[in-house]
C-alpha cells in the first residue's frame, strides 16, 4: 500500500511539473523563402462567404440557386467549410470579378457577404462584415449634383466607393446614384442635412437598392423587429418605427414576364366546320342594334342617325372585316 501511495504522489508531481507556457511563448518561425510566394492553386480565385442570419441555410438548394443567378462560364464549386461558412471556388477569374462586382447578393431575403482568399489568412479567419451597395440619393438641391457631393455624401453613409456615370450625363435625374461600402453592424442611414456655405439646410433621403431584411426598429440588417432586443425592451410598442420599407429603392432591371409572348388582347378566333369566320361575323353583327339603341338613349334620336352611321357602325364593320381577313390568314 505505501508504494502504491508513493507511486501516485510521483505521478501527481509530474503533471504539476508540467507547463503549457510552453505553447504560448514559443512558435515556429519560418523564412520567407520557405513560404510560398503565390497563394495555393486551389484558391486561386475563390471568396469565402456567409449568410447574415441566424437561420439554418438549404445547402443544396443555395447552391443551385447561387449558380443560376451567377451562371459562372467556367463552372463553380461550392464546398460548407462549417456552421453558415462557405467557400466559392470559381474557375476563371473573370467568373469571381463578374460576381464581386454585382453585389450585394442574397439567397431567401439572406444578405451574403463575401470576401477574397489572402496569403496568410486561414479561411474562417477571412474578415465577412463588409459589403458593397448602391444608394439612390433623393431630393438633392439644384445643383449639388456633383462627384465631390456624392463623394461626401457616400462617406456620411458608409465609405464612399465609386459614383454612375449617368449622374453627370448631362440629363436630367431625379436622384443621384452612389456605391459604397457598409458595416453589417451599424444602422442604415435614412437621411442627412446638407447646404451650401451661406444658404439654408435642406434633407436628402437615401433608398438602397436589392437591400435585404433589416429591422424597422433599429436599422441593422440581419433580422426583423421580431428579432430585435432593442424592440422587446421597448414598452410601447406600437410607436411609430424610425425606418421602413421607404428606403427601399424599386427594381430598376424592368421585369419581362416570360408568358408575355404568349398572351393575347383580342378574343379568340372561333372557325366554323366550313373553316370560315361566319361565326364571329354573326356575333358582332348581332350587337350592332344594341349599339345603336345604347347610343339612341344618351345622344337622343334626332341624331342618332348622324351620331350611329358614321363612326360606330363603320367600326364595327372594320372589326368584322378584319376578323375575316385574320382568321383566313391563319
Amino acid at each position: 500500500m505505501a508504494s502504491s501511495s508513493s507511486s501516485t504522489n510521483t505521478i501527481a508531481e509530474a503533471y504539476a511539473n508540467i507547463s503549457i507556457d510552453d505553447e504560448e511563448q514559443s512558435g515556429l518561425i519560418l523564412e520567407a523563402a520557405a513560404v510560398a510566394r503565390v497563394l495555393n492553386p486551389a484558391l486561386k480565385w475563390c471568396l469565402v462567404g456567409r449568410f447574415l442570419t441566424d437561420k439554418a441555410i438549404n445547402v443544396t438548394v443555395m447552391k443551385n440557386s447561387l449558380a443560376l443567378f451567377w451562371r459562372p462560364v467556367k463552372g463553380i464549386c461550392i464546398k460548407d467549410l462549417g456552421p453558415n461558412l462557405f467557400l466559392f471556388q470559381f474557375y476563371h477569374p473573370f467568373d469571381m470579378d463578374w460576381v464581386i462586382k454585382q453585389r450585394p447578393w442574397s439567397f431567401e431575403q439572406h444578405l451574403l457577404i463575401v470576401g477574397k482568399v489572402e496569403e496568410g489568412l486561414q479561411l474562417a479567419s477571412v474578415p465577412l462584415f463588409y459589403f458593397e451597395i448602391w444608394v439612390q440619393v433623393f431630393d438633392l438641391p439644384c445643383g449639388f449634383m456633383s462627384e465631390q457631393v456624392g463623394k461626401s455624401i457616400g462617406d456620411f453613409i458608409g465609405k464612399f466607393v465609386e459614383s454612375d456615370p449617368n449622374n453627370f450625363n448631362g440629363t436630367w435625374i431625379s436622384y443621384m446614384r452612389i456605391r459604397v461600402l457598409l458595416h453589417v453592424r451599424k444602422p442604415l442611414k435614412r437621411r442627412m442635412k446638407i447646404k451650401k456655405e451661406g444658404g439654408d439646410w435642406s434633407w436628402i433621403s437615401f433608398k438602397y437598392e436589392r437591400i435585404t431584411t433589416f429591422c424597422l426598429y433599429c436599422g441593422i440588417l440581419g433580422h426583423s423587429k421580431y428579432f430585435c432586443e432593442n424592440f422587446m425592451d421597448q414598452e410601447d410598442k406600437e410607436a411609430p418605427k424610425p425606418y421602413g420599407l421607404f428606403m427601399k429603392a424599386l427594381n430598376r432591371r424592368p421585369q419581362n414576364n416570360a408568358e408575355e409572348k404568349w398572351l393575347r388582347y383580342d378574343s379568340p378566333m372561333v372557325e366554323t366546320s366550313g373553316g370560315t369566320n361566319a361565326k364571329n361575323c354573326m356575333v358582332v353583327e348581332s350587337i350592332k342594334p344594341m349599339v345603336e339603341a345604347q347610343i339612341q338613349e344618351l345622344s337622343g334620336s334626332e341624331n342618332r342617325l348622324n351620331f350611329v352611321s358614321s363612326p360606330v357602325i363603320e367600326v364595327l364593320n372594320t372589326l368584322i372585316s378584319a376578323r375575316i381577313e385574320h382568321g383566313s390568314s391563319r
